[in-house]
């Protein structure tokens, strides 16, 4: 009797567990999705591992994450009126111009866990 005892308690914490778990990756997918919208018609600027800058304006990114889509794609080769640019091709991202509601969103949530 003592060990199903044991044993429904590990089931309930276990359980317990992956609700805590699930909740947080549902948490924080939410915050990617707001961040993306927030980020979308933003200016950006975007560092290249060969050292060149290119700008553009956001407009989306792929379900992987591996692929940008930004318009207006200005590289030092010329003009894009729209471009998949690849991550792997990008050291970093600057944006300006993020939407405030979003980012005050976000800001809400860190400060509220």
């Amino acid at each position: 009797m003592w060990n199903m005892e044991v044993s429904e308690i590990s089931d309930n914490t276990d359980k317990t567990i992956l609700e805590e778990q699930q909740d947080a990756r549902a948490n924080l997918r939410e915050r990617y999705l707001r961040c993306l919208i927030g980020l979308s018609g933003s200016e950006c600027t975007m560092k290249t591992v060969e050292g060149s800058e290119v700008r553009g304006v956001f407009q989306g990114m792929d379900i992987n994450g591996q692929e940008i889509f930004v318009k207006n794609l200005s590289t030092p080769l010329g003009e894009l009126k729209s471009a998949l640019v690849r991550t792997v091709d990008l050291l970093n991202i600057s944006v300006s111009n993020f939407k405030n509601e979003i980012s005050n969103f976000i800001q809400e949530s860190f400060t509220a866990n």
